[in-house]
Formats: C-alpha cells, structure tokens, sequence
C-alpha cells in the first residue's frame, strides 16, 4: 500500500504534463493543417490563374488573327479597287480613323474637282477674252487698210481707227 501512495503524488504532475504534451501536438498538428491547406489554396489559385491567363493569351491571338485576316480582306478590296467592298468593310470594323481618313478624302477630291472645274471655265474665259480681242484687233486692222485703200486714212498713219 506504500507503494501506490508513493505514486499519488506525483500522478497529477504526470497527468498535467500529458495534457500539455497533448496539448503541443495539437498544436504543431494544426500548424502543419494550416501550412497544408494554404499550400493547397496557393496552388489552386495558381492554376486557376494561369489557366485564366491562357485564356486570355489565346483569345488575344484569335483576335489578333481575325484583326489581320480583315486587314487583308481590306487591302484585297482596296487593291481590287472594289471602293463599295472596302468601306463596307471598315464601316464594318468601325475603324474611325480610317473612316474620318476616308471622310477627309472625298472632301479633298471633290475640292480638287471643283478647283479643276472652275480652273477650265477660267481658262475659257480667257480663251474667249483673247479670241474677242484678236477678232476686234482683226476688225480695227481690216478697217484701216480699208479706209487707207480709199485713201481716208487720218493725219499720222500709225494711228488706230476706233470703232
């Protein structure tokens, strides 16, 4: 009977480190939890994300491709000289610059036009003066000889004859 009261004292001081033993490895177990699950989480968030950055690399290069795909419909237009196909196509691609370039240049185009227009009419204008001035100088010439045939020319002989 000595030998278990020799015992008693010190099973509570044994009982409390036992609990705090099983208290630490809870502990450290719900560390090494924790690391794992943030582990777990940080590399399905990694793939999550590079599969969303595939995503977006491959819907880029389509883009990428059908923006040169129509690029190349538009030269062809153009080249062919097909203007109709080609503004259809940039109305299209609402490309407002290209639109605004377009825009910019029929308002040139029909300036130059009516430039040139009105540069012919100019032009035949003063073809026409010229052409009436030669046919009076003509007149006034015949009208001279005429009046120095009958001998009424007028004192100074290099003088003009006015109508």
């Amino acid at each position: 009977s000595s030998g278990i009261n020799a015992e008693w004292p010190l099973r509570p001081g044994r009982k409390k480190k036992q609990r705090h033993q099983e208290f630490l490895n809870a502990v450290l177990q719900h560390a090494k939890d924790f690391r794992d699950h943030h582990r777990q989480t940080q590399h399905k968030t990694l793939k999550v994300a590079k599969a969303v950055r595939i995503y977006h690399e491959n819907a880029e290069r389509e883009e990428k491709k059908e923006r040169e795909r129509i690029e190349k419909e538009r030269l062809k237009r153009l080249m062919s000289e097909d203007e109709e196909g080609y503004r259809k196509l940039i109305d299209e691609k609402k490309d407002k610059r290209l639109l605004q370039l377009l825009a910019q240049t029929d308002e040139f185009i029909k300036d130059m036009t009516n430039m040139v227009r009105k540069h012919q009419e100019d032009l035949r204008d003063a073809r026409m003066k010229k052409k009436k001035k030669l046919e009076r100088r003509k007149r006034l010439l015949q009208k001279r000889r005429e009046m120095a045939e009958k001998g009424e020319l007028p004192e100074g002989a290099d003088s003009v004859v006015e109508e």
